[in-house]
């Protein structure tokens, strides 16, 4: 019995390696690559100015309030909808 557990099962390996046909892809002009990567450096510009307004609309709302006992703690004076709606667009 331990004999066959050691012995080595030949249907495992006639493994064939699977044939991958790529497609050609297709040339593009240096004229269409700078206008692609621009394109996506504004998309990302944007993104990235739409969070920092995002951000700083946060950090406008946010107050520090001192505590009698304990610490101080941070409050945020946004209503829900807001919050949601910043919540949202991440």
């Amino acid at each position: 019995m331990l004999e066959l557990l050691f012995q080595e099962n030949p249907k495992e390996e006639e493994a064939q390696e699977e044939l991958f046909e790529f497609e050609q892809q297709e040339l593009i002009t240096e004229n269409e690559e700078l206008n692609h990567y621009r394109n996506r450096y504004e998309e990302v510009q944007q993104q990235f100015h739409s969070v920092k307004y995002d951000l700083e609309k946060i950090i406008d709302k946010t107050t520090y309030v001192k505590s009698s006992f304990g610490g101080g703690y941070l409050k945020l004076d946004l209503s829900k909808d807001e919050f949601e709606n910043i919540k949202q667009k991440l």
